[in-house]
């Protein structure tokens, strides 16, 4: 097994950084493709640890930082649903295009997990490269999330809102309503309608910062006909206690509808 840092860059020309996980075998390989959230990074636990279960199976991976995150460039400022999807396709171009003896196109499988949950199932609805889809504790409808949080009238008049959350870091204490402002007329519904692949759906039931309703919504619109909803009971939105669990769900589907 082998893995190797990669530069790659956006559409509009943000300089993003992945780390590319590749078996050992012969290639092609079933690959997934891994969206952290936000705030988080390719080099979050969750997901270096997914990769070293996923190796061993025959399942490449790549994991990367989106714009304003991690290794990547970007402005925090400008961050911005759409950016986060064109990043996303930008990872898919990469594989296709300068890895494509190695990923087996027809086994492409997209993860996102939280703040990801939309741009991950918006790139899915468009581009029929994505054969597979995984959504975890995933922000399905990010206007109905805000709107229980903030006065959405007021963020989009004065730009910005104070979140109250700096969490030692200045970023996170205020959001600029460009952060949305591309989905204010997307009829999230119908982009669901349009995803017809292969999707697990998982949630834990104590999650109080991503509601589990945002999964239920998911799965009631989506539509795919084969579709798998796992809730974990009493967990939170990072899975303490566990986090093994989850892992494991995710394994075992990729091994079940994934892996020949």
């Amino acid at each position: 097994m082998t893995s190797q840092k990669v530069t790659f860059y956006s559409s509009d020309g943000i300089r993003l950084i992945g780390i590319l996980g590749i078996p050992d075998g012969k290639p092609p390989f079933s690959t997934i493709v891994i969206c952290h959230g936000y705030g988080s990074s390719k080099d979050s636990e969750s997901y270096t640890t997914l990769e070293k279960l996923l190796l061993p199976l025959g399942v490449a991976t790549f994991r990367f930082d989106y714009r304003s995150h991690g290794e990547s460039e970007g402005s925090w400022q400008n961050l911005t649903l759409g950016g986060v999807k064109s990043d996303i396709k930008a990872a898919l171009d990469l594989l296709l295009t300068h890895y494509h003896e190695s990923i087996d196109q027809a086994k492409l499988v997209l993860y996102g997990g939280s703040f990801s949950g939309l741009p991950v199932v918006w790139i899915t609805a468009e581009d029929q490269r994505v054969k597979y889809l995984i959504c975890r504790s995933g922000v399905i409808d990010p206007l109905l999330r805000y709107q229980g949080l903030y006065d959405l009238g007021k963020w989009k008049k004065q730009g910005w809102i104070k979140t109250g959350e700096s969490n030692q870091d200045s970023r996170y204490a205020k959001l600029n309503y460009q952060l949305i402002h591309e989905i204010a007329d997307l009829n999230i519904k119908n982009t669901l309608s349009r995803v017809q692949v292969p999707i697990l759906i998982m949630h834990g039931t104590a999650d109080t910062t991503v509601l589990p309703e945002q999964s239920l919504f998911l799965s009631r619109h989506v539509g795919s006909k084969d579709k798998t909803f796992q809730f974990i009971d009493g967990v939170d939105h990072w899975y303490h206690g566990k986090r093994d669990e989850m892992q494991q769900t995710i394994v075992d589907w990729i091994r079940e509808k994934v892996i020949p």
